[in-house]
């Protein structure tokens, strides 16, 4: 689509910048979001002082607009991927007697980031209803579109078809509009039935 756009401008005799943003609702409002912006250098920094006014950060990818879509979706890879990871170790942790508050504390020494450490407290005490940043049917649509870029480029997103499965069993269970992180109390059993969270 960024794509399209720059063409569409380039052939009216316009510029299209490509501004997309990292973070919660919550860092929105606090203006601390991360802006990723992408197009022409002279259009870039026109629209840098408008992106500063809710952005603690602002990132220029390049030339090319189509950049910062693509750094948008790899952030957010990232990020679900260490959702992931930690649903399968809170997982191994339960069955083997561990208890979470082990990994919660393990998760939040590791990773620095705020946001990473909050998923760690919010997958640590399945708080999947509450603090609703960004709900599950927001985060398969964005899981889709991480999928399609990968193979339109590295092929090398292999978490994203085990994510995705995840995310509509987890839907198909009633839980469309909790937090995103929610699938990951959806294990994948053998003969591909499903757990249902807490089970």
């Amino acid at each position: 689509m960024a794509r399209e756009l720059t063409e569409l401008h380039r052939k009216h005799g316009s510029h299209f910048v490509s501004g997309c943003v990292v973070g919660r609702p919550d860092a929105a409002f606090a203006g601390e979001l991360t802006s990723l912006l992408a197009g022409d250098k002279v259009c870039v920094q026109r629209c840098k002082p408008v992106c500063e006014t809710y952005s603690s950060t602002t990132l220029v990818l390049g030339e090319e607009p189509s950049l910062a879509n693509y750094a948008k979706l790899s952030i957010n890879y990232f990020a679900v991927s260490c959702m992931e990871l930690m649903g399968q170790i809170y997982a191994f942790g339960d069955a083997a007697g561990i208890d979470r508050e082990f990994y919660a504390n393990l998760f939040a020494a590791s990773f620095a980031n705020p946001t990473l450490k909050m998923y760690a407290r919010k997958i640590c005490d399945k708080a999947f209803e509450s603090d609703v940043g960004f709900e599950l049917t927001g985060g398969l649509k964005d899981l889709k579109l991480m999928h399609a870029a990968s193979d339109a480029t590295s092929r090398s997103l292999a978490y994203a078809p085990i994510i995705i499965e995840k995310m509509e069993q987890a839907i198909t269970q009633g839980h469309a509009h909790n937090d995103w992180s929610v699938f990951t109390g959806v294990f994948v059993q053998e003969q591909r039935g499903y757990c249902g969270l807490g089970q």
